[in-house]
């Protein structure tokens, strides 16, 4: 539901919305997900090339280099004039993603320690 309206709020402003997912396994849980948006259309090149200069095995060269397999087509919410886009006046993001920044709270605080968020 979040990301309907949240594609069709880029998508009002946007010709091109390309979405990707950093994991695509499992569609229940969380996962970051990246828009890009453009005037024109979006074309990447994420050659082998690149990846070597950036490092394969950094955080940046694993996205960049599953980006593109972890595509979600977002056109259908973009197109979908039945979905709301998000404004001033209407926003539910906060209701709808309270419960789900909770369980990112406590997932990150078991995956990094203490120390680390007190100094981030």
């Amino acid at each position: 539901r979040t990301m309907g309206h949240v594609a069709r709020t880029i998508g009002t402003s946007f010709a091109y919305v390309r979405c990707f997912a950093e994991i695509l396994e499992d569609r229940d849980t969380m996962t970051n997900m990246m828009f890009f948006a453009s005037a024109k259309p979006l074309e990447f090149d994420i050659s082998d090339d690149l990846l070597h200069i950036i490092g394969k095995h950094t955080i940046r060269g694993r996205v960049l280099g599953g980006m593109l397999s972890n595509e979600v087509d977002v056109s259908g919410f973009v197109e979908n004039t039945d979905l709301s886009p998000i404004t001033d006046s209407w926003n539910p993001l906060p209701q709808w993603q309270v419960s789900t920044a909770i369980q990112h709270w406590h997932a990150m605080r078991g995956m990094v320690s203490t120390s680390y968020w007190l100094n981030y």
